[in-house]
């Protein structure tokens, strides 16, 4: 038992030691040089495997120009789920070219439904009782026939308080499914 011992101690020993080297001649690694763009380091952020270990705020601020890269990979990378995710953390840089981006992104039939409810998600991040043109976009979004952005943007109405007159409304309309209505209960 004790040869044992002596034998693996110095086994790893061996193993730690710098001239041991599994392959003759070879070198250590090359030091992996430090990401310096920002759009890249931002965007590597945005790739995180679950939304909950998406960056905050205070993060996000230690990227010079944060507002402007989260815009730029929002409308420009090839990436549909990183694209989303800037979209919806824009959202905290409440400024007219935010929101006038999230209201193009949310209006445009066009875009990726996936798109549209981010952008959804970024104007909740917004004062929403100082933008009368997002909360209109959130009720006729809220009776429209896209399910998913209807389901999104009632779910936004029913928890937020400054939306309560739109609430009103989608509650008394007979048109609107009552599958969407259940949404306007906040959680």
């Amino acid at each position: 038992m004790r040869n044992a011992t002596v034998l693996v101690a110095f086994s790893l020993f061996a193993c730690a030691s710098p001239e041991a080297s599994p392959t003759p001649g070879a070198s250590a690694p090359a030091p992996v040089e430090e990401v310096k763009n920002p759009l890249v380091k931002l965007r590597h952020a945005l790739l995180a495997r679950h939304p909950e270990d998406l960056p905050t705020r205070e993060q996000l601020e230690r990227y010079d120009g944060a507002p402007e890269l989260l815009r730029q990979i929002g409308t420009t990378d090839e990436d549909l789920v990183v694209r989303a995710r800037a979209l919806d953390l824009v959202g905290m840089y409440d400024t007219p070219e935010t929101v006038g981006l999230l209201l193009g992104v949310a209006k445009d039939a066009a875009v990726p439904a996936k798109l549209r409810a981010a952008a959804l998600l970024g104007l909740q991040r917004t004062d929403l009782a100082a933008h009368a043109e997002v909360r209109a976009l959130y009720a006729e979004l809220a009776r429209g026939p896209d399910a998913r952005l209807a389901i999104e943007a009632a779910a936004v109405i029913g928890r937020t308080p400054s939306l309560s007159a739109e609430r009103a409304a989608i509650e008394a309309d007979a048109a609107v499914a009552p599958q969407i209505k259940q949404r306007l209960v906040a959680p």
